[in-house]
């Protein structure tokens, strides 16, 4: 019996069920789309639409000729297509077997996915045993990614296969890195890649021989190794680090990083993460066995973990320690290692509701700057200290808030020489008349403190084991606010907002209390408007002064949005404050400094800061802080700013009175920026320079009674900071060079940093900068969103 032949026409759909009747077929009943001119082959597919019918077994051809043999095999010609569910196969020429469920093409083949497009020389096609190409190019449907192969596979369950392959996250001609492998292996289920015998190619130039690589092919985290990263310093020499990733759960994980320093030898450093419903936490660490340069181990440990427990408590421990003083100065990349003073080790358990607030905390330190830091101006540990708090409200217009602050804390301290040590209780209840309306307030508020302490150790100078503290403390606080539109059509509102308070504390001789935690903080409209100019329960100042400010702002009148803020203040005393801390020159005058703060946001590309604290009786500035920024785009910013800081000390010797005052302070201005200069390229610079910087240098050891104590004060000039950095970017890979000097000791010395860096998207990065380091020297610098895969990523609860 002659084969049944199909009437040729302008396209035929016909319908190849399993299961049907050999030589049986139907014709589609409604019209089929018209096909695409005969011959012409798609070289780039669009994923197709999820098909019509439930049925993802149903194999739908299309073709302008087809030949059907009685043993169900099918001859198609001329634009045929093949759809099963969501993969669609598309060819000039493809031979159809009902039986085995399969396609097969000699010609030209094009075949896709909701997860791959592929093109072949020629293939077959079967749902049971999957898809074949010779020939082939690919492109992954779910990622920037594609490449060649002498032979693919794709199987049913979405693994290719490849033999002789080239991968690549560059668009089409343009080939500036490849990965050419032996056998490469894509896992779009797991998201991962593996290949053997592989070597990266930069722009044709080998770079790297890796026997096996695994990478990954999503921003999901996975296990492997990362590659290496390179650096150099002139301490430490050159750098190498070829870390590894453990992908311990969804919750957790570990970064295991090994670095080879060529000055000192090897580092075993670590990254432990770890997300529970109720606790997260980290726990990183670097240890030497043996630093050639320093002649013994090095290490340093940094613990971070919350944990919330029931009945609304929480556990939080922070804790940092290295091996010596001179850790941070070896091994940090910036002059931040060189203003380490001491190291935090905490733990606190802390209880927060609506009207209550309760802590339990231990807390040491580790002092690392022994240079600076004379052992009476090292902090305190704390064993224990506890804190409980009370607030609570009456009434509706006006609203009494009324509650209680306290606190019990042991101070330990073991330095050489007498010092003080042990207890320390203060109480402080407290209560506020709020009265609050349309643009004014009026807040009365009056308290009582109460201090004591039972100290087991004085230090020189102290006599009284048991000194105690209490005084009243009453203030007003009011305010007014005053609002006009302004702009053509009322889109701009002007506020002007003076503030006054009243605060009137008794003075009580404070000179026998030690010192365990307080120290003057800097002076701001906020601290203006506070009951206590000191920070921390050992001083508590006298006053009898009223302090006037005035806040005027700019905003849009539509969204609230700020454009301009301007805020004044002064205090002035009624009587003069007495109390002082034993290294604090006394006030003289009748009035405070002058405070003023400015900053303009929103202006165009432009916004400024600009803070002055004045001394209007020397008639010079105390502190100055000024940052202008010009940012038209998130990678293009420019930063100019100036901070000068100046501040009077006595010596910090109580047994030694009349001594001489001496100044330490610094003054610096500061040039950064990043700004794309020519197409793709993007330069960085940061430059901060010490105009004079006045240090003091105290001795180690505490002076015996009735012996000088000398100090000395260091002044330094000249460049602090200095970084120059130039970057390409293309949409598929990124190279950095920056060279990088910097202040790394406390005597002044400098350090060198050099590196180079090369990213390549959806692969990994080679080198050592990256963009959390250009954020943090250059204020406001977003990089542009880089291709890049990432092994590493958040962690995700399991909850």
């Amino acid at each position: 019996m002659p084969p049944f032949m199909l009437r040729p026409g302008p396209l035929l759909c016909v319908l190849l069920a399993a299961g049907l009747p050999g030589g049986v077929l139907r014709a589609a009943e409604p019209p089929c789309p018209q096909s695409a001119t005969p011959g012409a082959a798609s070289a780039t597919l669009k994923a197709p639409p999820p098909p019509a019918g439930p049925d993802d077994n149903i194999v739908n051809i299309d073709a302008d000729h087809a030949t059907v043999g009685v043993d169900g095999r099918a001859t198609l010609s001329g634009n045929v297509e093949a759809r099963q569910g969501q993969r669609l196969l598309r060819s000039n020429e493809m031979q159809y077997d009902r039986d085995a469920q399969s396609i097969e093409s000699h010609d030209h083949i094009d075949y896709s996915d909701p997860l791959v497009e592929i093109t072949g020389a020629n293939g077959s096609y079967s749902a049971a045993r999957g898809a074949a190409f010779h020939g082939a190019q690919f492109a992954l449907q779910q990622r920037s990614a594609r490449g060649t192969a002498d032979d693919l596979r794709l199987t049913p369950e979405g693994v290719l296969d490849l033999k002789g392959v080239t991968f690549t996250t560059c668009p089409v001609h343009e080939d500036d890195w490849l990965l050419k492998a032996s056998d490469i292996t894509l896992d779009t289920r797991t998201k991962i890649g593996t290949a053997r015998n592989a070597t990266v190619d930069f722009m044709g130039v080998p770079l790297i021989y890796l026997p096996w690589v695994s990478f990954p092919l999503s921003d999901e985290r996975k296990s492997g190794f990362l590659f290496p990263s390179i650096g150099n310093t002139s301490t430490g020499g050159v750098q190498v680090t070829v870390p590894y990733y453990w992908n311990i759960a969804p919750n957790a994980d570990f970064t295991f990083e090994p670095t080879e320093y060529t000055k000192r030898g090897p580092d075993l450093g670590g990254d432990l993460r770890w997300l529970t419903e109720n606790q997260h936490g980290e726990l990183d660490w670097n240890y030497l066995p043996y630093d050639s340069n320093f002649g013994a181990s090095r290490s340093r440990e940094r613990l971070k973990d919350v944990w919330d427990l029931p009945l609304e408590t929480r556990l939080t421990l922070d804790a940092a320690n290295v091996s010596d003083t001179e850790y941070f100065e070896d091994f940090s990349q910036g002059p931040e290692g060189a203003s380490t003073a001491f190291l935090n080790r905490s733990a606190d358990l802390s209880y927060r509701s609506e009207h209550w607030r309760a802590q339990a905390q231990v807390q040491q330190y580790q002092t690392i700057d022994i240079v600076n830091l004379a052992p009476l101006q090292r902090p305190y540990a704390r064993l224990p200290r506890l804190m409980l708090d009370a607030a609570d409200s009456i009434g509706s217009g006006a609203l009494l808030r009324y509650g209680f602050d306290s606190e019990l804390v042991d101070f330990h301290r073991n330095i050489d020489g007498p010092d003080n040590n042990g207890w320390r209780g203060d109480l402080l209840p407290h209560a506020t008349l709020d009265i609050t309306g349309p643009g004014y307030f009026l807040r009365p508020q009056i308290a009582y403190r109460v201090t004591q302490y039972e100290l087991d150790s004085l230090a020189v100078g102290y006599t009284r084991r048991a000194p105690s503290r209490a005084l009243p403390i009453a203030s007003v606080d009011t305010g007014l606010q005053f609002e006009k539109y302004a702009g053509s059509h009322d889109q701009r509102k002007i506020t002007v907002e003076p503030r006054v308070l009243y605060l009137y504390v008794p003075y009580r001789n404070q000179d026998q209390i030690p010192v365990f935690d307080t120290a003057v903080p800097d002076l701001n409209p906020v601290e203006l408007f506070r009951d206590n100019r000191y920070v921390g329960a050992d001083r508590v100042s006298d006053a009898n002064q009223v302090s006037v400010g005035v806040t005027s702002r700019l905003l849009d009148a539509g969204d609230g949005r700020q454009f301009l803020a301007a805020t004044l203040g002064q205090s002035y005393y009624f009587q003069t404050p007495r109390v002082t801390l034993p290294f604090e020159a006394p006030a003289t005058g009748k009035r405070s400094d002058f405070v003023a703060q400015i900053s303009l946001t929103a202006f165009q590309d432009w916004s400024a800061d600009i803070g002055v604290q004045w001394d209007p009786e020397a008639e010079r500035s105390e502190r100055t802080l000024f940052n202008l920024q010009y940012k038209p785009a998130d990678n293009a910013v420019v930063n100019l700013a100036y901070r000068y800081e100046r501040f009077q000390y006595i010596q910090p010797n109580p047994d030694q009175p009349g001594v001489s005052p001496y100044w330490q302070g610094f003054d610096q201005l500061e040039l950064s920026g990043a700004w794309p200069i020519h197409r793709n390229w993007d330069l960085f610079i940061r430059d901060v320079y010490a105009l004079r910087d006045y240090t003091p240098v105290t001795p180690l050891t505490v002076a015996p009674p009735g012996t000088p104590q000398a100090t000395t004060v260091v002044e330094t000039r000249g460049e602090l900071e200095r970084f120059v950095g130039i970057q390409y970017r293309s949409c598929c890979w990124r190279l950095r060079l920056g060279v990088r000097r910097f202040v790394n000791n406390h005597d002044g010395s400098q350090d060198t940093g050099i590196w180079l860096q090369l990213e390549l998207a959806g692969l990994a990065g080679v080198g050592s900068a990256s963009d959390a380091f250009l954020t943090e020297e250059i204020r406001g610098y977003r990089p542009l969103d880089a291709p890049l895969i990432r092994s590493q990523g958040p962690l995700k609860s399991i909850w």
